[in-house]
């Protein structure tokens, strides 16, 4: 599906049924044609995560819910907007 519509960002969750996040942002990084999209994740699951998503490839990584408030400007900020 990423490779049809080439999203400009991917926001994702760490906990999600069939596929963590963790392996979402490892496949993504591993595909030469979408490895570029930034992602951010949203997640209630940071705690000992966090690195983890960073250094799988994510841009920013925001505790929910305090972090679905900065969530507009994280996006702007990733997309240079």
């Amino acid at each position: 599906m990423l490779n049809s519509l080439h999203p400009d960002l991917i926001v994702t969750d760490l906990m999600m049924p069939g596929l963590n996040g963790i392996e979402l942002i490892r496949a993504i990084r591993e595909l030469p044609q979408i490895a570029k999209i930034p992602i951010i994740v949203l997640t209630a699951f940071s705690e000992g995560f966090r690195e983890q998503a960073l250094a799988a490839g994510a841009a920013v990584v925001l505790e929910k819910p305090d972090g679905t408030l900065g969530l507009a400007d994280e996006v702007r900020r990733v997309l240079g907007n």
